[in-house]
């Protein structure tokens, strides 16, 4: 269906800000589609530029490997926000839970009418902060001739480029779309859209919108959209991983399609009355209990260690430090490690270049069932040997001992 471009006015919890030439939003429309009872895949529009197509991978995983919240009865959820410290790799930029009664700062309300009039209308009356919850609400108003009118706003005051976003929500019936997304600041496209219903409550979608005439890439989940979820999107400078209460749904990458602009995070109902789409019978709202963003940290060496004396085997607590770099490599769209085994043996370099090379081969060997186990079994994993009869620093100390026994991993 063809784009509609929004022309808006937006307000702030400081109040109507004075008309002005807006942010431009452009609305993908969705036919409501057969809801499948597992996750698929689609992509369409994707054979330019050499006929590049992305690569979505759908992981088999029960352990939740990112962010979904701490559990928490006095949260309207059940989870808390999660902490600064709940994601590997990453440091927590920004947490919001709602607990005042009026907008935080940053955020502003949208107001306006798509253009021609066949979208969604938005009014600052339809956000509403209470009881821990944002509410957007969708009802016929009479400010507005009774249209339908909804609710939707942005994090304007907070632009950001690559990260992590996690937006727990949850849709009290059908009839508006709920979309949760990542929009360009200067101009469209690109869009990234990582929770978006299509005006159902049985499903949802993950979109990419990039390239000059606003190619797609989409990928579809059956879930249900009443309850309480934590979605999230993971945007790196080569990939796009799409997640659900903690799980990967959804991974693109392609890093010349991947958005390298600044965006801020939106969240926003829609209706399409006019184009029998998406058009409640009943008031409806979106709930939206927390929202948490992080940061990549600078990618500095990663060390694995400390091996036992002139052992190669992995320990438990060994296997879990790998296990971890895992997940930072699959979260930071990384695509090489190189891995450096150090030695504790003096006794000879013959020995102790073998057992340098035996570790890192081991970190080598878990790590890549590591990444195929989550959905990220192309890393490409290289390993040296730096073992040699003078060591890095002395095995006389302990601190000696841990430097001449790890495998530091290079991460790129």
């Amino acid at each position: 269906m063809p784009e509609q471009s929004m022309y808006l006015t937006r307000s702030s919890s400081k109040g109507l800000r004075a008309l002005q030439p807006v942010r431009r939003l452009t609305l993908v429309l969705f036919a409501v589609a057969l809801l499948l009872p597992l996750s698929w895949v689609t992509s369409s529009s994707l054979a330019s530029a050499g006929g590049v197509k992305p690569r979505f991978v759908l992981p088999r995983t029960t352990t939740a490997e990112f962010p979904s919240g701490i559990a928490n009865l006095s949260e309207p959820s059940g989870q808390a926000p999660p902490r600064a410290t709940s994601f590997p790799g990453y440091v927590q930029k920004y947490v919001q839970d709602f607990n005042g009664t009026s907008l935080p700062p940053k955020w502003d309300v949208f107001t306006g009418k798509a253009n021609g009039g066949s979208g969604s209308q938005w009014g600052s009356a339809h956000v509403v902060v209470g009881s821990g919850v944002m509410s957007l609400n969708t009802w016929q108003d009479p400010a507005y001739n009774n249209q339908w009118v909804s609710g939707g706003l942005c994090m304007c005051g907070a632009p950001s480029t690559y990260g992590a976003f996690f937006i727990r929500s949850r849709e009290t019936g059908p009839g508006p779309t709920i979309v949760e997304l990542l929009w360009p600041v200067v101009a469209w496209p690109p869009e990234i859209d990582f929770n978006e219903t299509s005006g159902v409550v049985g499903g949802t979608s993950a979109t990419l919108r990039y390239g000059p005439g606003g190619e797609q890439s989409q990928v579809k989940r059956a879930i249900d959209m009443t309850k309480w979820h934590t979605w999230g999107v993971i945007w790196t400078p080569t990939s796009l991983l799409y997640t659900v209460d903690g799980h990967v749904w959804g991974r693109f990458q392609v890093p010349s399609r991947v958005p390298h602009v600044s965006m801020t995070l939106n969240i926003q109902q829609q209706t399409w009355c006019s184009s029998n789409f998406a058009c409640p019978t009943s008031p409806q709202s979106t709930l939206v209990d927390w929202v948490s963003e992080y940061k990549a940290i600078p990618r500095d060496p990663v060390t694995v260690g400390s091996f036992a004396p002139n052992a190669s085997s992995l320990t438990s607590p060994l296997r879990v430090q790998v296990a971890s770099l895992a997940k930072r490599i699959q979260a930071q769209g990384d695509l090489r490690v190189a891995l450096i085994g150090y030695s504790d043996s003096a006794q000879s370099g013959s020995s102790a270049v073998a057992i340098s090379e035996r570790r890192a081969v081991a970190v080598e060997n878990y790590l890549g069932a590591a990444l195929k186990a989550i959905g990220d079994p192309d890393v490409v994993i290289t390993t040296i040997g730096r073992g040699s009869t003078t060591p890095v620093a002395s095995n006389h100390t302990a601190a000696g001992r841990v430097l001449n026994s790890r495998v530091t991993a290079h991460i790129s």
